[in-house]
């Protein structure tokens, strides 16, 4: 999953929030509805990344999306993605060489 740059908050595209809110499901005993909040941020795929509980039946999500990515974004998780698997292909190689 590619992150955006440091300091860069969870982007929109054509509207898409950066976060999207779930209210009043079921109740929980003796306390509030239960929520729960998804906080996107760009990813090249969709990967549920980390789910807490911040509050007592308050539950929050972030999910890495290519929805969530401004194409200046995408491009940037694109090219670390081809940097990556450069890299990948350059130590098998020399794996490979050394055998």
């Amino acid at each position: 999953m590619a992150a955006p740059p440091e300091g860069v908050p969870p982007a929109s595209v054509a509207g898409l929030p950066g976060a999207l809110n779930f209210q009043g499901g079921t109740p929980c005993w003796n306390g509030p509805a239960r929520s729960l909040r998804v906080e996107l941020q760009c990813g090249a795929t969709h990967q549920l990344l980390k789910v807490d509980e911040p509050n007592r039946c308050e539950y929050r999500a972030h999910l890495a999306t290519p929805a969530a990515c401004t194409q200046q974004l995408a491009d940037a998780s694109a090219a670390r993605a081809q940097e990556a698997m450069a890299l990948v292909e350059r130590v098998r190689r020399n794996s490979a060489a050394e055998l």
